[in-house]
């Protein structure tokens, strides 16, 4: 873990000696939970993602996107055999997110589109009670961090000092965020979010 925030904290700062632009992000999505063995938290809930970032390294058709914040992943499940309350069950984990991506553009006059992709690590802020009230509980080993890759699609617009645009990002699950010796949980998130940047 250690190790994780130092690499946090040369990134930062490598990317603030090449930032262009500063930025605030925030959306809403869906999430529901992979299980390699059966249905556990299969089902769409809503979840959140805020934070904050930079632009940087930017070139005429590319640019480097980097944030970090908060977001959530979760899911529900519904299995009428079982006695309240686990009949209906739902769970939202937080975590603490740093992602870096590369992005493409395709210009348009002052605006752009862009694809981009890039490595998404989310710490985990529940992983002491993860499961709690669930099931689950003291199956599951919630992950203190999960790795995923982060695919984005957007579309931005420039004028004067800012930038603002809304980005949707779907986030493939590399490594589980729960398991056991049997069975591994992984979540891929979509997300559709705003974002407000400018010069600094």
């Amino acid at each position: 873990m250690k190790k994780s925030f130092v690499l946090i904290l040369i990134m930062i700062t490598f990317s603030s000696l090449y930032s262009q632009k500063a930025k605030i992000t925030a959306g809403g999505g869906i999430s529901k939970i992979n299980s390699s063995t059966g249905p556990v938290f299969d089902k769409s809930v809503f979840v959140f993602s805020g934070g904050v970032g930079l632009d940087w390294f930017e070139k005429e058709n590319f640019y480097i996107s980097s944030e970090v914040g908060y977001t959530q992943m979760g899911g529900k499940e519904t299995n009428p055999s079982l006695p309240q309350p686990y009949d209906e069950m739902e769970k939202k984990w937080g975590f603490i997110y740093l992602s870096s991506t590369f992005r493409y553009k395709i210009p348009v006059d002052k605006s752009f589109f862009f694809i981009g992709a890039g490595p998404k690590l989310n710490f985990s802020l529940d992983s002491s009670s993860a499961f709690k009230n669930t099931i689950y509980d003291g199956g599951y080993n919630m992950k203190s961090l999960n790795i995923g890759l982060l695919t984005e699609v957007g579309y931005m617009h420039d004028w004067d000092k800012f930038r603002a645009g809304i980005v949707g990002s779907y986030l493939i699950g590399i490594s589980p965020v729960a398991s056991t010796e049997f069975s591994k949980l992984k979540s891929n998130p979509l997300f559709f979010s705003l974002s407000f940047g400018f010069n600094l």
